[in-house]
């Protein structure tokens, strides 16, 4: 066997769905060190009117924070997440916390960058799929740079507003998380209005 029989080799598709259970297991493994790391300085979700402040410098995805709210949290009743960009790790984990929570409504703002481009981006095109089959989520394309997460229970709201995106990076990032039922509907209002601009942005999804 020569070098290139190894680089010209097609997985297979039980390969590949192996290959991407293992990718997601790290991924969740990952995730989970991050939040073991959070609890430790943040100790517990911030108080009404409490700030809490994080500068993250090594490789993170901004996921890992809305996993922790999620799992620190009862009743979530409605999730909002904005980026430039979601990737597909961080779809096997949205989908995973709506498999597992009674998530009533997850809405979803991306850039159209990756809906316009002539080689469709796979986890664009797959967060269109996630949307128009599962009735509690919605997708919006737009020219989008926000990169905010909101999560609303029965009795209050928390907000994350950061500069990562919903994908693995490198850089320097910072985030704020708060607890405020105020600004869960300042930014829930805008988003809501996303969808009067049929011209502007596309959507999929109730």
């Amino acid at each position: 066997m020569a070098w290139y029989d190894l680089v010209e080799k097609k997985l297979m598709p039980d390969d590949k769905i192996i290959n991407d259970n293992i990718r997601f297991d790290k991924f969740m493994i990952k995730n989970k060190i991050v939040i073991e790391s959070i609890e430790a300085i943040c100790f517990s979700l911030p108080k009404e009117n409490e700030q809490i402040r994080i500068i993250t410098q090594k490789r993170f995805n901004a996921f890992a924070l809305v996993k922790w709210l999620v799992d620190n949290l009862e009743e979530i009743e409605q999730i909002f997440l904005t980026s430039y960009r979601v990737d597909e790790m961080t779809l096997n984990g949205i989908t995973e916390i709506l498999n597992e929570r009674e998530v009533k409504k997850l809405t979803i703002v991306c850039s159209a960058f990756f809906t316009s481009v002539k080689k469709k981006e796979p986890s664009a095109e797959r967060l269109k799929y996630l949307a128009n089959t599962d009735s509690r989520v919605k997708a919006i394309f737009c020219h989008n740079h926000t990169k905010i997460i909101g999560i609303k229970t029965k009795d209050t709201a928390y907000v994350i507003e950061g500069s990562g995106n919903l994908t693995g990076n490198a850089r320097i990032e910072q985030y704020m998380i708060e607890k405020s039922n105020e600004i869960f509907e300042f930014h829930k209002k805008w988003i809501d209005e996303l969808v009067e601009k049929p011209k502007q942005v596309q959507i999929y999804g109730n």
